[in-house]
């Protein structure tokens, strides 16, 4: 907890410095705020399994994130992402952390070079609450959130990208993504926009331990009322393959569902796969203020985390 606090209090008072040291005038903020109930979870491990009661079920969980962006002047930009969060449904209390701190340059070549720590450019599913279709997070996002050992899934380190035509190309060195000593995350990414309404994402990062490199495909069609989206991750260890498909349709100016597919097949002896299935509506309450409710279905070949979670959230930007 002191470690986090006082991350985000470095974090900040470097943004303030390179803020106001530059005469910066343009200075921005939002942010969100997040709150679910578990009505219902079935999948905790230790329900039934021991006689203990369920230790997500009926339980509240909290989040809160604020993001300041500074205008440094010369195309140069910082950003600070603050989360709070709040006591959630494990028990665990509550805490600041920082979630991006970086400057990013836009130079005269239309490069973008970025510094610091940032979202891992990497995947399908978002990492903010309000970006996101469903309520929970997928197996897929978990994996690399897991295998990302800064807090969300985050990455640091620099990175360099740019544009030609509908292909965009992005390098990055990075720290490793277990924190091992002295070894370093190499990731290069293509995203291609062949067409209206589709992104084509595919791309690899390195690393030292765990699933070592990562190969990842990934794409997005958007036409008209109906979001289609996939994503296959292929590591070195430990997963065989990892699979998602989620479809949206947008079914007025307020409502909207979602249905999401995953699977995970593991390269562990003994180890079975896992699917999920979720089902997700989405209604816009004001134009800032959203509810969400989601039915998500978890079946393990080896009946360890097996069951259904029903999840009711209130999602406020501004």
């Amino acid at each position: 907890m002191k470690t986090n606090l006082s991350h985000a209090a470095v974090g900040l008072a470097l943004l303030s410095t390179a803020t106001f040291s530059a005469n910066a005038a343009d200075l921005k903020w939002n942010g969100y705020l997040d709150l679910v109930y578990t009505l219902h979870d079935s999948t905790d491990e230790s329900y039934g399994a021991t006689g203990d009661e369920s230790q997500t079920q009926s339980k509240f969980s909290s989040m809160g994130e604020l993001d300041i962006n500074a205008d440094l002047g010369n195309k140069v930009g910082a950003r600070l992402d603050l989360d709070y969060i709040g006591s959630g449904s494990n028990g665990a209390g509550a805490g600041t952390a920082v979630e991006q701190v970086f400057l990013q340059w836009n130079t005269p070549q239309q490069l973008i070079v970025k510094g610091g720590v940032f979202n891992n450019p990497l995947g399908w599913e978002a990492e903010d609450a309000p970006d996101k279709y469903h309520v929970t997070s997928g197996l897929l996002y978990n994996i690399w959130d897991a295998n990302t050992s800064l807090y969300g899934n985050n990455v640091a380190g620099a990175l360099l990208s740019g544009s030609v035509g509908q292909v965009t190309l992005t390098g990055a060195l990075l720290n490793d993504l277990g924190n091992v000593n002295e070894k370093n995350s190499f990731m290069g990414v293509v995203n291609f926009a062949p067409g209206q309404g589709v992104d084509i994402e595919a791309g690899f990062v390195t690393q030292d331990a765990q699933f070592e490199t990562i190969v990842d495909v990934n794409a997005t069609w958007t036409q008209g009322i109906y979001v289609i989206g996939g994503e296959v991750m292929l590591p070195s260890e430990i997963v065989d393959m990892a699979l998602a498909a989620t479809g949206v349709i947008k079914l007025n100016d307020q409502l909207s569902g979602a249905l999401r597919f995953e699977n995970v097949s593991y390269d562990l002896p003994g180890v079975g796969d896992t699917r999920s299935i979720t089902f997700g509506m989405s209604y816009m309450i004001e134009k800032n203020l959203f509810a969400n409710a989601e039915i998500r279905m978890i079946d393990d070949e080896d009946e360890t985390v097996d069951g259904d979670i029903i999840s009711l959230e209130l999602i406020a930007t501004f």
